[in-house]
């Protein structure tokens, strides 16, 4: 594992995701994972920066995330990448 936080970080997306409406956001908020389906950020939001994971399916994503120390204050958004 590489990355920042002991997180996996690939690249090599070409930095273009899919529809919001595929997105999930995720927060820990006292020990409970929290889910919710679509997008939280506009684009006129201020993006704080971003992890390309490589994960079998959003399912082992959100848990990739669940574990980032910035879920337990911030709200992480996961959307898909087209490969």
């Amino acid at each position: 594992m590489g990355g920042s936080h002991g997180h996996r970080r690939y690249t090599g997306s070409r930095g273009r995701t899919r529809a919001g409406t595929e997105a999930r956001a995720v927060r820990v908020r006292d020990g409970q994972l929290q889910v919710a389906e679509g997008a939280v950020l506009d684009t006129g939001g201020t993006l704080l920066g971003f992890d390309v994971l490589e994960c079998q399916d959003m399912a082992e994503a959100v848990e990739v995330a669940s574990g980032h120390p910035l879920a337990r204050r911030h709200v992480l958004e996961i959307r898909p990448v087209p490969s």
